[in-house]
């Protein structure tokens, strides 16, 4: 499957360092969904809305610079804005809920 890349081993070291940054932070949102705590929670929050704040610029200059098409990203998109507009949402839900006691 292409991804509009040449297969180079540099390019393909680079997707499998950032499958493990992604493996990783989906294993702490895995982790952490039972915590009871105020802070690891916000902070868990953040680094997602972070995270995939960068994800979407990152593939929007890919396609800017014709590195990546986008139909191809289409569905990594739609990934960062779940997890990314989720985080946002479930955020300023717990803020609320936090103040509110």
């Amino acid at each position: 499957m292409s991804i509009g890349l040449d297969y180079l081993p540099q390019v393909g070291s680079l997707l499998k360092g950032l499958g493990g940054l992604i493996t990783g932070n989906g294993t702490i949102n895995f982790l952490l969904r039972n915590s009871a705590d105020p802070g690891a929670i916000r902070a868990l929050l953040l680094t997602n809305i972070v995270t995939h704040l960068f994800g979407i610029s990152a593939d929007l200059l890919g396609v800017l610079d014709e590195t990546l098409t986008e139909i191809k990203i289409l569905p990594v998109q739609i990934v960062h804005l779940f997890v990314g507009i989720g985080s946002i949402v479930y955020l300023s839900k717990f803020k609320s809920q936090s103040t509110a006691v």
